[in-house]
């Protein structure tokens, strides 16, 4: 298990990107927030010689940590040193405080497409505990997940919820694709988009969220402290801006859907997502059948 250096730009691929940010893990600060966020002294050893760097590409002016965790790494963070028990726990209440968020995703998507509810076909990329997946079939949808992590695809299936562990093994393919605080983890978000469009229907619709990276350059030029912002040390390895998400969209041939052409919105949703795409914290992409 290490951090691993990465040679190019997650977003678009080049090679030419500069440090805006550096800081050692043994420095007290850094180490003291990884045990208390991970509430184990386990990893001080591990990333004793490692540094926090979050750098900048020159070419799409995306933000990403330069050295994340290798797939072992990853797994021991997500699966192994967060107790899936607590883990789950902190979600039990997950369906009554996202309510209105969970209600206005059902709206969307029922809004996008004209057809029963049970003929729209879904799928929820990284989809945890399933939580969403679990509250949208209640709604009738045509619910798929795909979820790597061995302790929640155990849960998914337990539930009931069709699960996959790789999207190379879904030959399907989806009305609408969900994920929710995703992208902002993966190693290549740029490569997962291109997956996931090979999931999408000609007519179909994704919708991403991710931790929104508004005025965060600005943040990291001024005494800047690693916390749980967009920057996550280790957490979160891409911080996603309008840019950078242009740039992976023009290299997939997808398109950028506009939040206000939704119709049949309440007038307070569409305030709510107009807020949200202007500070960038969600993006609807739809393919470019033009291409």
């Amino acid at each position: 298990m290490k951090l691993v250096q990465r040679i190019e730009c997650p977003f678009c691929k080049k090679i030419n990107f500069k440090s805006q940010f550096k800081q050692n893990y043994s420095h007290p600060y850094l180490k003291s927030f990884i045990s208390k966020y991970y509430q184990s002294s386990k990893l001080d050893q591990m990333l004793k010689n490692e540094i926090y760097e979050i750098s900048e590409c020159l070419n799409c002016r995306g933000l990403f940590q330069k050295f994340i965790p290798d797939l072992n790494f990853s797994n021991y963070l997500y699966d192994d040193l967060i107790s899936a028990t607590d883990s789950l726990k902190k979600k039990s209440d997950y369906l009554e405080k996202n309510k209105k968020k969970l209600n206005d995703d059902f709206e969307i998507i029922s809004n996008l497409f004209r057809k029963k509810k049970s003929d729209i076909k879904i799928l929820e990329f990284g989809s945890g505990w399933g939580f969403w997946s679990k509250f949208m079939k209640s709604k009738t949808f045509n619910i798929t997940t795909c979820e790597f992590s061995e302790k929640r695809h155990n849960h998914l299936i337990h539930n009931n919820i069709s699960n996959f562990k790789n999207l190379a093994d879904i030959k399907d393919k989806f009305d609408f694709i969900y994920s929710e605080e995703v992208l902002e983890h993966v190693s290549s978000p740029l490569d997962i988009l291109l997956q996931l469009k090979k999931l999408l229907s000609d007519d179909g619709f994704m919708l991403h969220r991710f931790p929104s990276t508004f005025l965060f350059k600005k943040k990291i030029k001024s005494n800047y402290l690693p916390q749980k912002d967009c920057g996550h040390p280790l957490e979160h390895i891409n911080m996603l801006n309008k840019k950078s998400f242009l740039k992976m969209c023009q290299i997939a041939n997808l398109n950028i859907h506009h939040p206000l052409k939704i119709k049949k919105q309440k007038f307070t949703s569409k305030i709510k997502l107009l807020k949200n795409y202007l500070i960038f914290n969600f993006v609807i992409l739809k393919k470019n059948i033009n291409y």
